[in-house]
């Protein structure tokens, strides 16, 4: 369990994000006319190449889908109404 802990907290994704997050505070709208070309531009062009790699996978394992379909769907189905009907309780109730 503290092991779990120590990784979601002091993982090498997590430090990465923090610690650009505080690099990018730092540097300020000055620092960032800088590096936009770098990282703001490309953005779009690698989100498309990102989700084309997604739905390449899943066509792969299309076959998957009919070993375990039917569960699948209704797991699908069941999770999003109660998780559905959670949110709408909670959001009049707690609001």
């Amino acid at each position: 369990m503290r092991l779990a802990l120590r990784e979601a907290v002091c993982g090498r994704s997590v430090l990465l994000l923090v610690g650009s997050l505080v690099i990018g505070a730092l540097c300020g709208e000055r620092g960032m006319a800088g590096v936009e070309g770098f990282f703001v531009t490309p953005f779009q062009g690698v989100l498309a190449l990102f989700l084309l790699e997604m739905g390449l996978v899943a066509a792969r394992r299309i076959g998957d889908l009919r070993k375990v379909g039917p569960f699948l769907l209704g797991f699908g189905v069941a999770r999003r109404w109660c998780t559905g009907r959670w949110g709408c309780w909670w959001a009049t109730g707690w609001a």
